[in-house]
């Protein structure tokens, strides 16, 4: 090839390079398109979340309630094991290991604690006390927070007794800031009766107002009860059940007294599935 030359090639000398798939990779036609794209979609949408009802959050923080409540009882055995091993030496067939003590306060309290943090507990001579909790100390004491917690319990569980419309959260907020603004708390959130609500959340359950307990508060009346009682007590002495009290039955305990073997006639049906009507 001289200078100023420039070799060409011939339309008939140029070779196609055949093209080959790419191993594990699909084939790019429509149909596997679309599917590929329905299959993310379905992907994303399975994937998608859903908020979670009332119920299931008020669930899934009583079983954390639990839970912390199963470790502090187990913590607390578990320790004062670990002490009374201490006291055994090596050839003593009653002594055990950490692993082994807490592996059976753990089998025995439904828990999971750790031998590891349980040593270090009893190092630090944190014996039959709860685990500290994480994070940074609260602005109220324990104790005034117990008794909060208490008092926050306690006015639900009336309020649930008598059926009333339940207080919303910005009236509990309301009503517990003026209780601890009272002992010169400054508070003015909703952010104590989350943590209040959260901690005591094992001892309710999410749902309707129960009517019928209502109707038998509302029942409990003492003229109720006395005419409830004097009714029992003369249908047992009509039967032939018992007879009144006299000045002479010193050992009875009560208005009458059962005759022999007369006990054993009655059986309680209150409260079961059985029925004596069979008309329906």
């Amino acid at each position: 090839m001289g200078t100023g030359t420039i070799a060409t090639t011939t339309e008939a000398e140029i070779v196609p390079t055949p093209r080959h798939l790419m191993e594990n990779s699909p084939p790019n036609d429509s149909a596997s398109s679309s599917g590929k794209r329905s299959a993310d979609s379905d992907e994303q949408s399975s994937q998608k979340k859903h908020r979670r009802s009332s119920k299931e959050v008020q669930r899934a923080q009583a079983n954390v309630v639990m839970k912390t409540k199963k470790e502090s009882t187990a913590m607390k055995v578990a320790t004062k094991r670990i002490v009374q091993n201490k006291a055994l030496t090596r050839e003593d067939p009653n002594w055990k290991s950490i692993s082994r003590i807490v592996e059976e306060v753990n089998e025995l309290c439904d828990s999971n604690i750790s031998p590891k943090t349980t040593g270090n507990c009893v190092l630090k001579g944190l014996i039959d006390t709860s685990p500290k909790k994480r994070g940074p100390s609260g602005k109220i004491p324990k104790p005034v927070y117990e008794a909060l917690k208490g008092a926050y319990s306690t006015y639900l569980m009336l309020e649930q007794a008598e059926s009333k419309k339940q207080p919303t959260l910005k009236d509990l907020s309301q009503r517990v800031n003026a209780c601890v603004n009272n002992a010169d708390h400054n508070i003015t959130r909703d952010d104590l009766t989350h943590k209040l609500r959260r901690d005591t959340s094992d001892l309710f359950t999410v749902g309707k107002a129960n009517v019928i307990e209502q109707r038998r508060l509302m029942w409990t009346t003492h003229f109720n009860l006395d005419l409830w009682f004097t009714t029992w007590k003369q249908t047992l002495i009509d039967l032939g059940f018992s007879r009144a009290r006299t000045e002479e039955d010193v050992d009875a305990v009560g208005e009458i007294v059962f005759f022999d073997k007369q006990l054993e006639r009655i059986v309680n049906l209150d409260e079961t599935d059985g029925t004596l009507d069979e008309s329906h």
